[in-house]
């Protein structure tokens, strides 16, 4: 039985993917260790499929090199530092990272399984065993509009995101609660909308040691991550670049904007897109339905896209959700679109998981 080791499973990302791996029963493959630095004779999670029964400790090199398959979801300073150090003991085995410390190196692959799956066989066939989760918005995009990709009518996207609080982590989720109810608590609320704005509006203005470095409670913030290069941030050029590498042959331009949002979790993207052919809004709706099992089209109405074009009809589901399908007036070749998925799920564990039974397959 092929040894698997999760380090860093007590975050957000880990316990998704824990979830997903005992929905789908996939510890009964695997003799799991988990490794992390909780305190001594920590009891590891009960999961359904041999384990050993005390966490270890993530920088127990013996014990890591001893696995076959280690999937890392401890961040990239962790990767950076220990990955090449298991390297120099002598590990052989299948490195699996959450964080984007290797993405953009020859020899890693960001994984993407459906998008992907050919080109990651072929690079376990071709002895690549540093493997990547891609961006979380870049991720959804992509299995979004899988149907269009599949048949090269592509030219570019745009992409204007809306990122929940939880794309910073818990501290993201606990960050936005903490201070929408500190403003709610300190404001005298009346039956008068403009005094209410005032008291909410001078108390954001006063607000110390905010998690996102700027009110978020209430508003937005239009810049996230740091200044990257053409006046992009980095969030927004990795839309680009980690697609490109996704994608290979069949990859396109994308770029946009990304906006943090005052939503708890599943992020969201307004698309507009540039097709090779002059292609109907039905006809773009039949195409992204073919694309994988896990999208749902949703009809360009006023009902169904308040019910289910919005985080919380996403949210701890495995469906990605577009809508808001029509055609441009003015270019005949440009469609735009608005899609929702929960990127803890399809964004972060999923791939992961994917490619955990990929990689057993393979060395099974």
């Amino acid at each position: 039985m092929l040894k698997c080791g999760i380090i860093g499973y007590r975050g957000m990302v880990g316990q998704v993917l824990l979830s997903r791996m005992s929905a789908e029963n996939d510890f009964s493959h695997f003799h799991t260790t988990f490794f992390g630095e909780g305190e001594k004779d920590q009891k590891a999670p009960s999961i359904n499929g041999p384990h050993e029964n005390e966490v270890k400790s993530a920088f127990d090199f013996d014990t890591l090199c001893s696995q076959d398959i280690l999937i890392c979801l401890k961040g990239g300073e962790y990767s950076k530092e220990v990955y090449p150090k298991l390297l120099n003991d002598g590990y052989q085995g299948i490195w699996i990272d959450a964080s984007s410390a290797f993405r953009m190196d020859e020899d890693a692959v960001i994984i993407l399984d459906p998008i992907n799956s050919s080109n990651i066989k072929k690079a376990l066939n071709n002895g690549i065993k540093k493997f990547c989760g891609g961006n979380c918005t870049v991720s959804l995009l992509l299995l979004a509009l899988q149907g269009l990709i599949d048949i090269d009518e592509i030219e570019w996207v745009n992409s204007m995101s809306y990122q929940a609080a939880s794309g910073a982590g818990a501290e993201g989720i606990n960050g936005l609660i903490n201070e929408t109810k500190d403003l709610l608590e300190k404001c005298n609320i009346s039956d008068k909308a403009l005094e209410n704005e005032h008291h909410i509006r001078d108390k954001m203005l006063m607000q110390e040691e905010l998690t996102f470095n700027a009110p978020l409670a209430f508003s937005l913030i239009p810049y996230i991550d740091e200044p990257f290069v053409s006046g992009s941030t980095k969030e927004e050029w990795k839309a680009g670049s980690e697609s490109a590498r996704i994608l290979n042959e069949r990859a396109f331009p994308i770029d946009g904007l990304c906006v943090r949002v005052p939503s708890l979790r599943a992020h969201a993207q307004a698309l507009l897109i540039k097709t090779k052919s002059k292609l109907g809004a039905e006809q773009v709706e039949e195409l992204l339905r073919k694309g994988n099992e896990w999208v749902q089209v949703i009809p360009n109405a006023p009902e169904e896209s308040r019910s289910f074009l919005t985080p919380v009809a996403v949210s701890g589901r495995l469906n990605i959700n577009i809508g808001r399908i029509k055609n441009i007036n003015h270019d005949p070749h440009l469609i735009t679109a608005f899609t929702v998925g929960d990127q803890l799920i399809w964004g972060a564990a999923e791939p992961l998981r994917r490619m955990l039974n990929i990689t057993r397959k393979f060395l099974s």
